[in-house]
């Protein structure tokens, strides 16, 4: 038992204490914490910027003339595709984008053989 008190006595005098290897390792460790701290203000302005809304705006309005009909809609991702038909006046295709409201109006030509 005295050896191994021995040996561990002659391990401590011959270890350095702040020797490269330990400078190394605080380096490390104070790279790390500054990571951290960086990353977790990071997450509180995300979180103090609020939700990030995608869905589809509710205040939309698709305005149609009078006499006009919706043949069929279809909704793709963000964007409502509705075919609109008036009698004696070709189809058009209206394309609206959820997001932005934008209205993108497309006339369909009937062409006759």
């Amino acid at each position: 038992m005295s050896n191994a008190i021995a040996m561990t006595e002659e391990t401590q005098q011959d270890l350095p204490e702040s020797g490269p290897n330990l400078m190394v390792l605080k380096g490390i460790v104070w790279g790390l914490g500054v990571l951290i701290l960086m990353g977790l203000g990071l997450v509180a302005w995300k979180i103090s910027q609020g939700p990030v809304s995608t869905a589809p705006r509710e205040d939309l309005a698709l305005v149609i003339e009078e006499g006009d009909r919706i043949v069929s809609s279809s909704m793709d991702n963000d964007q409502l595709i509705a075919v609109i038909e008036r009698d004696g006046m070709p189809h058009r295709i209206m394309i609206v984008d959820m997001r932005t409201n934008e209205v993108k109006e497309i006339p369909v030509e009937r062409r006759v053989p």
